[in-house]
């Protein structure tokens, strides 16, 4: 969504939560002027309530559980998960070989509040933080040993 859209939704989406008679005429014409925009990110968040909203408690719990372990715990867990994914992917090669239907939902990501996502999301955001702690202080992001 460009930023354009995203300042009006931002503008028009609290005027949905009032009755329609309390709005005044220009309000009314902003609202149906934007009726699509509106439409679309009401379904959006309203097509998965409760249970995104539910996943998303679950995903902030267990990442606050996860965040407690030590970057190489994490890449631990990481290796693991790929190992399982990696088996995963083989029984899914496997299976379409010998013509079975594996369906779309073989291919999906990994839920929100998933190990797998949330070990993902730790890992990148350590990354992300240790990169600006190196480029603060001066010191390169990376080794620079090529051997």
């Amino acid at each position: 969504m460009d930023k354009e859209k995203k300042a009006q939704l931002e503008r028009l989406w609290p005027f949905l939560l009032v009755e329609p008679l309390r709005l005044t005429e220009e309000e009314i014409k902003d609202i149906l002027g934007a009726k699509e925009l509106l439409e679309n990110h009401l379904r959006s968040i309203s097509g998965g309530f409760p249970s995104s909203w539910e996943r998303a408690l679950r995903h902030h719990k267990k990442k606050e559980e996860l965040s407690k372990l030590s970057t190489e715990e994490l890449k631990a867990m990481d290796r693991e998960i790929n190992k399982d994914r990696e088996a995963f992917f083989r029984s899914v090669d496997a299976r379409e070989e010998a013509g079975e239907d594996v369906g779309d939902s073989a291919f999906e990501g990994p839920p929100v509040d998933s190990d797998e996502h949330i070990v993902y999301e730790l890992l990148k955001e350590r990354e992300t933080s240790e990169i600006r702690m190196s480029s603060a202080s001066g010191k390169p992001a990376i080794s620079e040993d090529t051997e």
